[in-house]
């Protein structure tokens, strides 16, 4: 039987005892209450910046300009941040060498900027990353993304040659952990020797070469093994690529005792969070306390409970949330984090965004003005911070 341990009502920053299958209340356990102290302070304490770059294409000819318009955020909320002044833009070549850089005053995280490719230049994979000093100062990661360049080499340049290679595919389990005796999800990721994602099919046989389950690829070479591993049993798997290519790959080595997190984000309102420890740990820890700590826009709940049952579900409300990544994880007793998970959750609070423009049809060279309306779910007017790509289409004339 499956333990309901609640449904998530409680407030922000507030640490929840529950009740287990007895009706005795559950002692607050140090341990979790030092981490959410912790995570708090953290949270309130330490400023984080973001970089977003709104890049005007997504791909170039060598001799065109790269346009961008830069957003700075500054906290989980996602608020123009005013903490800095100063935006860097880096453009890196496909050797990983500084190309270009540009230096951009930013007003309210605001700023615009533009990169001038020269009329010759070798094609590849180059990248734009984007910093404050702020961001750099504390270790924070910098906003970097791949933009690709049809080049023009210089005549007498040789080609260049991509060396061919293995793929390869690695295996990602649930949580963390893949337990014998608990059914599990493992992710995989397939991708070629030069690094895109490549479509794989394949069988999974354990040790005595039977047949578990089959799976497949479903976008980028990205897909899920559903599969309970036996005690005693290895597990691998035939793989055919998308261009023929064979191999046979050992899945991880499940462990004997252990414990999993699983989270089903399938619902639009509820957020499901099932726990599920194998016999072997159960016993071993039957009716210590456990916890979750659920991280979300800045914000913290904790959840408590004890091990009375070898499955314990949770629900959560996803209006509670803010639209975004959230992160849950799983503490023993003593504070260890056990698993951990990463949602995305998108509650209906986009906006919808219309244009009209004053004139179905426009001369060359003509000035164009289009009139953008921003509203909320409730049909009300919002102010907002856009930026829009406008690309001419040749038009087949009759």
């Amino acid at each position: 039987m499956k333990k309901i341990v609640l449904s998530l009502l409680a407030a922000w920053y507030c640490s929840v005892p529950v009740f287990s299958q007895n009706n005795k209340p559950v002692s607050p356990s140090v341990s979790l209450d030092a981490v959410v102290s912790r995570l708090q302070t953290l949270s309130a304490s330490k400023a984080v910046e973001k970089v977003y770059l709104h890049l005007n294409k997504p791909y170039y000819n060598a001799g065109d300009t790269i346009y961008f318009k830069a957003y700075v955020t500054l906290g989980e909320q996602h608020e123009p941040s005013k903490l800095s002044g100063m935006l860097h833009v880096d453009l890196v070549n496909p050797s990983d060498s500084l190309l270009q850089t540009i230096t951009l005053q930013m007003v309210n995280g605001l700023a615009a900027g533009d990169f001038s490719l020269p009329g010759i230049l070798p094609g590849g994979a180059y990248r734009i990353r984007a910093y404050t000093k702020w961001m750099i100062d504390n270790g924070q990661s910098s906003f970097d993304r791949q933009v690709n360049v049809n080049g023009r080499a210089f005549a007498g340049n040789k080609a260049l040659v991509v060396k061919a290679g293995k793929p390869n595919i690695a295996f990602f389990p649930e949580g963390g952990s893949f337990v014998n005796g608990i059914p599990t999800k493992l992710a995989f990721k397939a991708v070629s020797a030069n690094g895109p994602g490549l479509d794989v099919k394949g069988v999974v046989v354990d040790n005595s070469n039977t047949e578990v389950t089959r799976f497949e690829s479903k976008h980028l070479g990205m897909g899920l093994i559903f599969i309970t591993a036996e005690a005693g049993k290895t597990y691998k798997a035939n793989l055919t690529y998308a261009d023929g290519t064979k191999a046979i790959v050992d899945l991880p080595k499940a462990d004997n005792e252990g414990i999993t997190l699983m989270v089903n984000n399938d619902n639009p309102d509820k957020l499901g969070i099932e726990i599920n420890a194998n016999k072997a740990y159960y016993l071993k820890n039957k009716n210590k306390e456990i916890g979750i700590i659920i991280y979300s826009a800045g914000s913290i709940r904790s959840v408590k409970t004890v091990l009375d049952n070898q499955v314990l579900d949770l629900n959560l409300n996803k209006k509670d949330f803010k639209t975004g990544i959230t992160r849950i994880t799983l503490f023993s007793e003593q504070g260890e984090p056990l698993n951990e998970r990463l949602v995305f959750i998108q509650n209906p609070d986009l906006l919808t965004i219309t244009s009209v423009s004053d004139k179905p049809l426009y001369p060359v060279r003509g000035k164009v003005h289009i009139a953008i309306n921003t509203k909320n779910k409730n049909g009300e007017a919002v102010k907002s911070y856009l930026s829009a790509s406008i690309l001419l289409m040749p038009v087949k004339r009759l």
